[in-house]
Formats: C-alpha cells, structure tokens, sequence
C-alpha cells in the first residue's frame, strides 16, 4: 500500500460508515479476477480467435485488426454472436462457458462470488452502499447480493432503465454501465465505450454528481465515457478514492484522480481490499455509540447559540463538561492491555479514541471559531479533565500500553490545535500546550505534551508489525483520523498543512517547555519530530507554499506578527528563534533516518 496513504483504508471506513449511503461503488474486472472470469474485452477477443480460426483455419497476431481489415468496421460484440450462433440457445450456451460454472469450475470454486463480492453484498445489506456502478457482464455481484437477501434492482439497458425505481427509493441499484452477458446490447467497442447514449450518460452523471465514489478493479484505460463524466464532476461534494494494485501500470487512474480532486491508494487486491474496509466498518458498528452521534448537530448547535448570548456562559461551561464527563466515561481504562503493542493493536485504540471524541471534538472545532477569552476556558479544562482523568490500574499492563491511555487527549489536543490554527486562535493554541498533568512523577517533565505528540507509536513496532513501512506512522494515522472532523477545510493538502505547522509548533513548545530546561546535555536536543521534517519537501514544491510562508511571517515581522501578537512564545521573538533553530536542527539530524 502506498505509504503516503497511511491506512487509508481506516479513513475511508469511517468516513463509509459517519455517511451510510453517500458512496457509491465503481468495479472493474478485477473485482472477479480471483474467480476465473475474464473482462469484457478479454471475452470479444476469445470470440474474434474461434470466428477467425473458423473462417481461416488460424489465429492471427491481432485479431481486432483482423476483424476490422476484413468487415472494415471494429469488432462489435452482438455481431461476433450473430456470426457464433443463430439462435438464443445456441449464443446462450455459447456464453455460457465464460460466466457460468462447470462441474469442473465447481470442484475447484471458481466463478462464484469471491470474498470482495461477498463483503460487498454484506455492506449494502447493511445500507452502506446504495448504488454499485459495475463494467463487468458477470452476475457474481448479483448473486453474492441474493445469498444475502439484499434487495436490488439491475439497471442493465435503456429498457430496464425506463422502469427502473428512482435510486432514493431503493434499497440497493446495480448499475451494469456496460450491460450484461445475457443481453446483445453490451458495450464493448471503442466508439460504444466512449459515447453512451445521452439517457445512459445523464443516469451517470446523476449518480457521480449526488454521490461519492470508490473504485476497485477498475484501471481508467477503456471506459472513456466514465471517465468523462468523473472529470465532469470535479467540485463532487464527497470525496472521489481511486484504488490501484500495481502502481506503476496505474498512471491512468493516478491521472484521473489528480485530475478530479480524488485521492488514490494502493491495495493488495479487491479481496483482501473489501474484506478489510468489512471488518473496520464492523469494528466501528461495535465501537461508535449512535446516540452520541445523533446528537452531534444538536451540540454544535447549543455551542453557537451560547457563544451569541455573552448570558449563556454558564450554560455553555455546564455543555463542555457534561460532554467531557461523558467521554472520560465511555473511555475508562479501555487503552490497557497485557499485550505487546503492533500495528493493529495501535489502529483499534486510535479508532475507538476519535470514536468517544465523536461529539465533544466537533462542538469545539466550533467553539475554537467563534470564541472569545471567556469561552476558551472550557475547551482548556476539557483537555486538562481529559488528561488527569482518574486512571484505574487492575492486572498487569506494559508500559507501553499504559501510554496509550493518553491516546484520547492526545487527538483532543490536535483535533483542537489544527482548528485554532486554522481560526488563527493563537493564544488558546499557547494555553493548550501549557496544559499539566497531575501526577507526573514517572516524567521528566509535567506537561501533558510530554506524552501527547508522536512518541506514542513506536515506528519500529509498527513497521515490524504492518506490511506498511512508514516514516511517521502516529502523524498518517491521526490525520486520517482527524481531517474527516475538519469539513471545512476542503482540499487534502491544505490539512496536511496545517497539520505539519501544528506539530512542528508541538516540536518547538516540547524544546521551550522540556527539553532546554534539562541538566543533561544530550536531553536539552531532543524534540518530537513528526511527518513535517519529510512533508516540508513537497511542501516546497508548491508555489502557494503555506507552510513555509507560516513560519516566514514570523522571520520576517517578529512581534509584530500575527502569531506573536495573537500570543505564541509569549509573544517573544527570542523563545521563538532558539526554539525554531533547535528543532530545524533535531530536523536534520533525525530525517535521514526517516528516508528509506
């Protein structure tokens, strides 16, 4: 899996299953490779070598080329079984061979519904996916979805088409954008491929425009329609994800991605690809609690009511440490474990903290916007309560696990972070970094990000334990996590901005507040360093370069920048350049490790 999409997986997961409905499927050929079925095209070209060598008693090179030098026109794929078989029967058995089971295929599983199939159609009974756009002339979907008494409708040709339920309506529409084996009508050839029919391309074009997208199996080389009309939806209102296998033979799909504002990663295959998003969805089914996630809206919505009303400051504190109570509740001792930590391990905790922060996190991205010194109080005593909640040690636990107790607070204070950077909320980011800890005995220091910053996930264990090698793993896995929290912020890029200042700020408050306050030497040059000191590299790249351009303004304007004037490094130039030139320094000396 491509390491710049850590554990996309996970964020797609959760971003399936916070919108049951919105995502629509795009499946190619290679969602049934597994079972022994050939594409469409692979079909047509078996088709053109039994008409070639029946009327010319061999198989030539090129058999397209063949076809169109001698009937002077492209391939058509309901010709060749004009000319294979005179009657339905006889293309009937035809067909047959290539989508049906043998007894043969039958001993040995092929052509039945694959794992992805299976995981698919458990999805959609569950009303994750609504609309399944497919290529493939195969029926495995469709039976996959009848052995789970999944309730469907198959939109194959302009016939069914016409009679076919508004998509709102129904449970689940597989769309067979190219037809169906049964059917003569399939599209096949270039021209067919390129030019639908203009009912057959606005169904489409409705689709793409109300729906988000995930493809599998599906290379963006033939279905030039598609392809169009994706481009054609540029400004989709949920985020287009284009998955590949092999990186390189993927440049068409990488194209198209970039083209569209998506978003590409790599898998193993269609198998193990959905089998995986199945069981992360499951895992969150067990973990979200939906009455917290009902009442979301209703929270954000009390949160600006109070902040207009300067009365309602009392109401408005009793909110944040209700919501807070109710997290420090469901959260518990839940982090503690007997087992040595690894990446899946690390992935279930992380997952089940953004879970518990489903509501209390959101109503202060909010707050973070419209508050004001009076208001800020509460989103401070809700990381502080967060952090020195009362902590029950029962059996034995590893160290390692028992940090991962402070895995909550650690997303809280980013989420929280990232938000008063974006809202240019310095002095309550100043106050967040200054938050303590109680009972701080084993630390060197008493401040909460001591323990709150990357540390938390040992990048050795986690490369050990993960078929994904990654130079940062806790920064890819909490911002897949937190950038679904910041719909405001539209563009992917720009969240990884904000989210690399963030902790490089992080870095540099660990050196101020820690680190240059130590007797030893060797402790007085240390710092957190996270994916910025590799980040910054593409960040270069760009000719809106924000990152940069953040930590320039103070360069250049000193206190009389934004960010010191608003209250960073208490508005000291000093405490900033040490603090930036130590961790600039920590930078060069710890990215070489970071370059595999």
């Amino acid at each position: 899996m491509d390491e710049k999409k850590v554990d996309e997986i996970t964020r797609l997961a959760m971003n399936i299953y916070s919108n049951k409905g919105v995502y629509a499927l795009l499946l190619g050929s290679g969602i049934s490779l597994s079972a022994g079925i050939l594409s469409g095209w692979r079909v047509t070209e078996d088709l053109l070598r039994k008409l070639a060598f029946m009327q010319e008693g061999h198989n030539p090179d090129d058999v397209f080329l063949w076809y169109k030098n001698k009937y002077h026109k492209e391939a058509e794929y309901s010709d060749l079984l004009g000319q294979l078989g005179h009657h339905p029967a006889e293309i009937g058995n035809l067909l047959w061979s290539y989508f049906e089971q043998s007894e043969e295929d039958r001993k040995n599983k092929r052509k039945e519904p694959t794992k992805a199939h299976v995981a698919i159609a458990e999805l959609a009974s569950k009303g994750y996916f609504k609309v399944i756009i497919t290529t493939n002339f195969d029926r495995l979907l469709e039976n996959a979805l009848d052995q789970k008494g999944v309730k469907f409708q198959v939109v194959s040709n302009e016939t069914n088409l016409e009679g076919a339920v508004p998509i709102v309506h129904f449970p689940v529409t597989l769309f067979k954008v190219n037809g169906d084996y049964k059917d003569t009508r399939v599209r096949n050839t270039e021209e067919e491929l390129t030019n639908y029919p203009p009912v057959w391309n606005n169904y489409l074009l409705a689709i793409l425009k109300d729906f988000g997208l995930v493809t599998c199996g599906w290379s963006a080389t033939w279905d030039k329609a598609v392809i169009n009309d994706i481009l054609n939806n540029k400004h989709h209102q949920y985020s287009y994800n284009f998955t590949y296998v092999d990186k390189d033979k993927s440049k068409e799909i990488i194209s198209l991605s970039d083209d569209c504002n998506g978003s590409t990663f790599g898998i193993d295959g269609a198998d193990d690809f959905f089998t995986e998003l199945a069981e992360r969805i499951k895992a969150l089914e067990l973990i979200h609690d939906k009455d917290m996630e009902i009442d979301k809206e209703i929270a954000i919505a009390r949160v600006k009511d109070c902040i207009m009303r300067d009365e309602d400051i009392i109401r408005y504190t009793d909110l944040f440490e209700n919501e807070t109570a109710r997290v420090i509740q469901k959260v518990g001792e839940f982090t503690y474990t007997n087992e040595y930590m690894n990446a899946t391990l690390y992935s279930q905790i992380y997952s089940t903290a953004i879970s518990y922060l489903s509501v209390l996190l959101p109503m202060s991205v909010v707050a973070v916007r419209w508050t004001d010194s009076n208001h800020a109080e509460a989103i401070v005593n809700a990381l502080s309560a967060l952090a020195n909640r009362p902590i029950i040690i029962s059996g034995v636990f590893t160290d390692e696990g028992k940090l991962q107790n402070h895995v909550v607070d650690t997303l809280y204070l980013y989420g929280t972070g990232i938000a008063c950077l974006y809202y240019r909320k310095y002095e309550l980011l100043d106050r967040l970094f200054r938050v303590k800890l109680d009972d701080a005995d084993r630390l060197s220091s008493s401040y909460l990000i001591d323990i709150a910053n990357c540390w938390l996930i040992d990048r050795d264990r986690w490369n050990a334990t993960s078929q994904n090698r990654l130079k940062t793993p806790f920064s890819w896995l909490v911002s897949d996590l937190l950038r679904p929290m910041f719909a405001v912020i539209k563009d992917k890029e720009e969240f990884d901005t904000y989210f690399c200042v963030f902790e490089k700020l992080l870095a540099m408050y660990y050196y101020m507040l820690i680190s240059s306050t130590m007797q030893i030497e060797e402790f007085r040059h240390n710092a957190p360093i996270g994916q910025f000191a590799w980040q910054s590299f593409y960040f270069t790249r760009k000719n809106d370069n924000k990152y940069e351009a953040f930590f320039n303004e103070i360069v250049d304007l000193k206190e009389q920048s934004s960010q010191l004037r608003g209250g960073l490094f208490e508005g000291k130039y000093e405490l900033f350049n040490e603090a930036y030139a130590e961790v600039n320094e920590i930078e060069k000396r710890v990215r070489p490790y970071m370059m595999y």
